[in-house]
């Protein structure tokens, strides 16, 4: 479902190349150069993109998934993204909160798709709650979150609830000890109909 480490690595490294102009662009979606491992094109770059890439490695890191080149290479990725972040900081933080505000209108156009349509967008929740996750990992790195946006997540899992049934991590079990279930219960159940 998710990316591998290989393609997590070069992604976050094409981002830091592009970083600058990024920030201080009105662009929140940025179109990538160059293709990942594999010949694919990168995803788009976002602040909350490289957010779950760095997260996802760092528990591939601390797992021992990662060989000792691409342990050497995260390292010097995390230390060139903590360079941006202080140099770029207002810039950041500002991104960071126009998507936000996106990820949740995301979360929100699939939910209600869940609801007026269960069996043609169940089966996508997978692939899909990667944006809820993003919206957590964005959430955490915000100084001061909007309190409307706070309560609007809120809102959302709360529809979400309803319908989710328990089961085990839905993603690489790998990652499991990155994403706790006390704060990524959505990668934790999978969605029901309510009559289920």
């Amino acid at each position: 479902m998710e990316k591998s480490p290989a393609n997590d690595l070069a992604y976050v490294q094409a981002c830091l190349g592009e970083m600058e102009p990024y920030l201080l662009s009105k662009e929140l979606f940025w179109s990538l150069s160059g293709r990942e491992p594999g010949g694919s094109v990168f995803a788009r770059l976002t602040i909350g993109g490289i957010l779950i890439s760095i997260h996802r490695l760092r528990v591939a890191d601390e797992s021992r998934t990662l060989s000792a080149s691409q342990t050497h290479q995260f390292n010097k990725l995390i230390e060139g993204f903590g360079v941006v972040q202080s140099k770029w900081r207002v810039a950041f933080e500002a991104k960071s909160k126009r998507e936000l505000s996106s990820r949740i209108n995301q979360w929100r156009n699939y939910l209600d798709e869940l609801e007026d349509r269960f069996a043609d967008h169940a089966g996508y929740y997978p692939a899909e709650v990667r944006v809820r996750v993003i919206a957590q990992l964005l959430l955490d790195s915000i100084t001061d979150p909007d309190s409307q946006e706070v309560e609007h997540i809120a809102c959302l899992d709360s529809r979400l609830r309803r319908v989710l049934k328990g089961c085990e991590f839905i993603w690489e079990p790998y990652l499991s000890s990155g994403f706790p279930d006390d704060v990524y219960w959505f990668l934790y159940g999978k969605p029901t109909r309510l009559e289920d």
